[in-house]
């Protein structure tokens, strides 16, 4: 829920951040963990989690980049998911095989993506950055030098504008 208008709780304290990610996805998380380590202030904002059967997932091994790149990558070495050298797939037609014996990035990962996502909101919050879970955004304005956030009825948040570089 959108409002253009201010629902601001006057009771609740407003939190002030440079940057205010929605969504604690994975990318989500990388986006404030990147902010974080340029020294902005960043808060992840999430939906309160429905926990869904998973199957599990496979990365290619070009995932150890970004996750080098976070100080993530040993924490996801030591978290059980499964390097491989083979994956197969069938989606409604012959088995395919894929190898990766070879292939510059290296093996596949089998990962267990509910226990990834788990590792990186601890990383996260390693870090000092807040993950706050929200129903919804119910207001947003805009008043002088920053952006007040309403959501739900007890949490307000503030952000500062971060002047854009040019190229």
């Amino acid at each position: 829920m959108y409002s253009s208008h201010s629902h601001r709780n006057p009771l609740c304290p407003t939190i002030a951040y440079d940057v205010c990610v929605f969504g604690a996805g994975p990318a989500g998380i990388a986006a404030a963990m990147r902010l974080a380590a340029k020294g902005l202030s960043a808060v992840l904002l999430e939906r309160p989690m429905q926990r869904k059967p998973w199957g599990g997932e496979s990365f290619t091994g070009a995932i150890r980049t970004p996750l080098q790149a976070l100080g993530c990558w040993e924490q996801f070495e030591r978290a059980g998911h499964r390097c491989v050298y083979e994956r197969q797939s069938a989606w409604g037609s012959e088995p395919h095989v894929e190898s990766s014996i070879f292939r510059m990035d290296g093996p596949t990962w089998h990962v267990d993506r509910e226990k990834f996502d788990e590792d990186l909101r601890s990383a996260a919050l390693a870090r000092d950055i807040p993950l706050i879970s929200c129903r919804g955004l119910n207001g947003i304005t805009r008043e002088s030098d920053s952006w007040h956030l309403a959501l739900d009825e007890e949490i307000s948040l503030q952000c500062r504008p971060t002047p854009r570089k040019r190229r």
